[in-house]
């Protein structure tokens, strides 16, 4: 049976743990105390203005530094406060990205990989382009098209449009991504748009006149080329997203409560009706269905920027949310049996990760569920 006997071999556990080179035997133990500590209802004591790696990090090496581990009335020498802080960060940062004030630096730690029924493999790029015609092109070669006088570059994951002269007849495409899907299309005025999964962009094929306006549904990062003469306009639904040059993302799938529009750099105008906002870097701007808005400043930019960088970002993330996210980019359904679980979760997890790692990490946190063909069940 595995039993570490001092502080050195239950840092080489966890550290083995979290690199997926621990034994099944290491593994049981690690996850298996982590459930016994949650049962107890153990809470680590953090500050809410630390990130949860951060916070899970400094409490770990705080008890692993304790001088004298207590005897508990086992046969066996164990150190519960150790033991929980080793299973809490190994729960939270196993196939996630943890962040060491030390080091400063992020550095990448994986579950172990076995084989699971019915396992789901991660989304990947792929989508389908409309032309004005209706026809429909499936984006999965690397190709050159000319169409309708655009020509149209196709890369791994990226559709170029080159640019166009004046005059140039316009036409409409329509970029579309399914679930389990992402692109990426570099629009005739240099402007590019990255698409998750389950949205579509409908854009000219050549930006005339003295705008340029598209129509983003689901969510989409832009980064827009400057023309101070030409302002370029996101319609998204009833709301619409003025700027000139910037950087800003767009999150507005319909089963979400709000759009959030997220400012990296540069300045955007967000309004529906008579109401807007002028939002400046850092800010994210919140228009929920019945019209009314709220704008947070200092927002952690890099949440709305993870998924375009090949993560999912949890911030305070509740159950259904994650399942949302889930639901989409592993193109899979979700069943709750019973009510929704009243947890929160904090990091960041590989979008690469196959489904099964994912709901690895949230079981550690007292979740359960069951996975079927094309379905995701959370057990109560």
């Amino acid at each position: 049976m595995v039993n570490p006997e001092s502080k050195k071999e239950l840092q080489e556990m966890v550290d083995r743990y979290l690199h997926g080179k621990a034994s099944p035997e290491e593994e049981k133990f690690v996850e298996a105390y982590f459930r016994h500590i949650q049962k107890e209802n153990e809470q680590l004591a953090v500050p809410e203005d630390a990130t949860l790696e951060e916070r899970l990090l400094s409490r770990i090496h705080s008890a692993i530094d304790e001088q004298e581990p207590p005897i508990v009335p086992v046969r066996r020498r164990i150190w519960p406060k150790v033991a929980a802080a080793a299973a809490a960060i190994v729960a939270v940062s196993a196939a996630f990205y943890f962040f060491s004030g030390k080091e400063q630096h992020r550095e990448p730690a994986q579950l172990a990989v076995h084989p699971v029924p019915h396992d789901v493999a991660p989304g990947g790029n792929k989508a389908l382009l409309t032309l004005a015609n209706g026809d429909v092109i499936a984006l999965d070669s690397t190709a050159v098209h000319k169409l309708g006088g655009s020509k149209l570059n196709l890369g791994a994951g990226l559709l170029a449009y080159a640019q166009t002269p004046d005059g140039a007849m316009v036409q409409y495409n329509t970029l579309t991504t399914p679930r389990g899907g992402q692109f990426c299309v570099a629009l005739a005025d240099g402007s590019k748009v990255w698409l998750n999964a389950g949205s579509s962009l409908r854009y000219p094929t050549a930006f005339t006149g003295n705008e340029r306006k598209v129509e983003l549904t689901g969510e989409g990062y832009f980064e827009i080329a400057p023309q101070a003469e030409k302002p370029f306009k996101v319609q998204v639904r009833d709301m619409q997203v003025t700027v000139l040059g910037t950087h800003f993302n767009i999150m507005a799938y319909p089963e979400e409560a709000a759009i959030q529009t997220t400012l990296l750099e540069g300045a955007v105008q967000v309004s529906s009706g008579h109401a807007g906002h002028r939002l400046k870097p850092g800010q994210q701007a919140a228009l929920d269905k019945q019209g009314a808005w709220k704008v947070l400043s200092g927002v952690n930019t890099e949440d709305a920027l993870a998924w375009k960088n090949g993560m999912f970002s949890f911030r305070e993330a509740d159950v259904a949310t994650i399942m949302r996210q889930l639901s989409r980019w592993y193109d899979v359904t979700v069943e709750y049996k019973g009510a929704v679980p009243a947890l929160r979760f904090g990091g960041y997890v590989s979008r690469n990760s196959n489904l099964s790692q994912v709901l690895k990490i949230l079981e550690l946190s007292g979740l359960q569920f069951s996975m079927e063909e094309g379905k995701i069940i959370v057990l109560p």
